[in-house]
């Protein structure tokens, strides 16, 4: 009899613990895109003479790049939506780009200017450039040279 009770306690416990599991949902994952980098601009950017100009919001890498892909594009440095600026090919295709960290773009009176990580004015909004790195996440990578191919 104590053995038949003791079955009965147990398989009680084990109902109402699989119960009271059952009643909860289960754990799901919502995924989120996270975007490779985020268009962002400093306070200010001081130009050559010493003031201070506010800075163009453009997306440029969250981090130094350890590693490069290995291709070269060229193109007109243009104004991209998407990006802030971007590459204009011959063909007339947009491409938006991912500038290398540390790198801004301001209006220096001569038109908007890309400026790399060291504060020196790469190139102008329609100089034709070269940039080093590759495509991959609907955006060209920067990380390697970037300089204008018209000597600007």
């Amino acid at each position: 009899m104590i053995n038949r009770l003791a079955a009965v306690a147990l398989l009680a416990v084990a109902a109402v613990a699989t119960t009271a599991c059952a009643g909860a949902p289960a754990a799901t994952a919502t995924p989120t895109a996270v975007p490779s980098a985020v268009p962002t601009a400093t306070n200010a950017v001081p130009d050559p003479t010493g003031n201070a100009t506010p800075a163009i919001a453009i997306t440029t890498a969250r981090v130094a790049n350890a590693i490069c892909m290995d291709a070269l594009m060229t193109g007109t440095l243009a104004r991209d939506a998407r990006t802030g600026l971007g590459v204009t090919a011959s063909d007339g295709q947009q491409m938006a780009v991912e500038w290398p960290f540390g790198y801004s773009a301001r209006n220096d009176g001569g038109g908007l200017a890309l400026v790399d990580d060291t504060g020196k004015i790469v190139a102008h909004e329609g100089d034709t450039i070269q940039v080093g790195g590759g495509f991959g996440n609907v955006m060209w990578h920067a990380c390697g040279l970037v300089s204008a191919a018209n000597g600007s």
